[in-house]
């Protein structure tokens, strides 16, 4: 279970990744045209949401494998990565954003249902 403030980089990476015109493959995170939006790849939306949130490495590197999980989970490979996954060709956005939901889903909402 990730602790309170793996679960706030998680659902601000979420929010960073759901818009589709932001999402991006092969560079982490990049300007826009404005130079003050960016676009973020999921490791990419996970970093900026941990620097964003003041966390420790360690939060990010739990969300990372929750996210790791959450693709086991979908039949991937144990060794697969997230930025593997999202960068592969065959990945659309939509995967990557069920990816990010599905792992919110496991670690956020079920997590706060049991605790009640």
């Amino acid at each position: 279970m990730l602790n309170k403030k793996a679960q706030e980089v998680l659902l601000r990476a979420t929010q960073l990744i759901s818009d589709r015109t932001r999402w991006i493959k092969g560079a982490g995170f990049r300007s826009g045209m404005e130079g003050l939006m960016h676009n973020y790849c999921a490791l990419g939306a996970l970093v900026r949401a941990s620097r964003e949130l003041s966390a420790e490495e360690y939060d990010r590197n739990q969300v990372e494998s929750a996210l790791r999980k959450t693709l086991y989970g979908l039949n991937y490979h144990r060794g697969i990565s997230v930025d593997s996954y999202n960068d592969n060709e065959a990945t659309t956005h939509a995967d990557v954003k069920n990816l990010f939901c599905e792992t919110v889903k496991r670690e956020v909402v079920d997590a706060q249902t049991d605790e009640a």
